[in-house]
């Protein structure tokens, strides 16, 4: 799944996941094709999983279905409606593969095949789920090693004493 590729892809690349933490609270300021633009600007290896794979998936797809139409010599005309966020990549894909040579790739096998093969190599989960490992790496361990500071600091405050001068002042000061 998509998921699934993105996450292995953040764990080939750390240094993209490490800047996920600032990223994570402007995600919500972009949205169609600047969210594409955001995300493949500061994440460029690993926005490929995401973008990239679902765009040429659906590049893949319609040419598949362009062919059937072809091959059954039914003219129809066919409405492809998509996001902003897919629309530029999907655009150049299809102009990339259906080029004046169209009629020609549309009747022939080979190039369906090939088609067909690369659409099954993307939807394949070959990769296993990196999510619970990202997840416990760049969020658990950060946040055991806080708390690991914060009970150390306040058992050193409580040892020597410090801890209760501070406190009975604030309590005095209140009275």
């Amino acid at each position: 799944t998509t998921q699934t590729h993105v996450a292995y892809l953040l764990w080939k690349y750390p240094r993209e996941t490490v800047q996920l933490y600032w990223a994570y609270w402007r995600r919500k300021d972009y949205k169609d094709a600047a969210c594409r633009e955001f995300w493949t600007k500061y994440f460029p290896k690993s926005s490929y999983g995401y973008f990239g794979a679902i765009s040429e998936l659906i590049a893949l797809r319609t040419v598949e279905q362009l062919a059937s139409a072809h091959m059954e010599g039914k003219s129809r005309t066919y409405v492809l409606v998509l996001s902003n966020m897919f629309y530029q990549p999907v655009t150049e894909r299809l102009t990339a593969t259906l080029d004046e040579t169209a009629p020609e790739k549309l009747a022939s096998t080979e190039f369906l095949q090939h088609q067909r093969d690369r659409a099954g190599e993307l939807t394949l989960d070959d990769v296993p789920d990196f999510t619970p490992i990202l997840v416990f790496v760049y969020l658990g361990i950060p946040i055991l090693i806080c708390q690991f500071f914060y009970l150390f600091a306040d058992s050193m405050l409580e040892k020597s004493g410090m801890y209760d001068q501070l406190f009975s002042k604030t309590a005095k000061q209140r009275e």
